[in-house]
């Protein structure tokens, strides 16, 4: 299975168990409450049903969250931290590290949350977000035809993007954190070598080099207290 097929099987099962634990969490409770009243006078009998829709929502209030993205293991050993700002802030940030092939890649990440509905740690939010990414390669030859000399040695590319995504934090269980975000990324690479193949770092999907905007899906998996 190529890393495509991964990626996709993988985003597939990440958004089929998502929607299944919003679906939990979105469920309401019908109660019918049948109330009986009898006349002391005439002894006539009245019966009331009242009908109560109960909504429950989880509001436990979560200072400290650590979550994987299992989309980013296919490329990236990934983790990353959150942390309660007020009641309509939180801010995180990670760290990613990769050995493809050989490669070594490692990045840093940092992220700032905003909870229109003031409730920080829960539900929809929008994150502008950043990070910076290295990757080095032990050994690299390019041939040029024209001259027909070829040349070979070491090279590290970086690379910074800016972000903004939109996403959906909720708890489908004690402790238990679920994620969801969809947005876009800004990839700006910060050096470039004649003879470096940047697409060989795989770290990126092949978009390591290549300046421009790109979608960006993340799906979390964590920890909170």
């Amino acid at each position: 299975m190529n890393y495509t097929s991964k990626a996709l099987l993988i985003a597939i099962i990440s958004l089929m168990i998502a929607g299944a634990s919003s679906t939990h969490l979105r469920a309401q409770t019908k109660v019918e409450q049948h109330t009986v009243t009898v006349d002391s006078a005439t002894g006539k009998r009245t019966v009331t049903t009242d009908t109560i829709i109960k909504k429950e929502e989880d509001i436990t209030p979560y200072t400290e969250m650590v979550n994987i993205n299992p989309l980013a293991f296919i490329l990236a050993y990934n983790l990353t931290w959150v942390h309660k700002l007020s009641a309509s802030t939180a801010v995180s940030v990670g760290a990613e590290y990769a050995v493809p092939h050989e490669i070594t890649a490692w990045g840093v990440l940092g992220e700032f949350r905003f909870y229109p509905s003031h409730k920080s740690m829960h539900g929809f939010y929008l994150a502008p977000n950043f990070s910076y990414a290295q990757a080095s390669n032990a050994y690299y030859y390019s041939y040029d035809p024209s001259s027909g000399m070829g040349n070979s040695g070491y090279y590290t590319a970086q690379m910074l993007t800016v972000g903004l995504l939109i996403g959906w934090q909720w708890f489908p269980a004690d402790n238990f954190s679920m994620g969801l975000a969809f947005g876009m990324s800004d990839y700006i690479p910060i050096n470039s070598h004649t003879g470096d193949s940047f697409n060989d770092v795989g770290w990126f999907g092949g978009m390591y080099g290549n300046s421009g905007v790109y979608p960006a899906l993340r799906f979390d998996l964590g920890y909170a207290w």
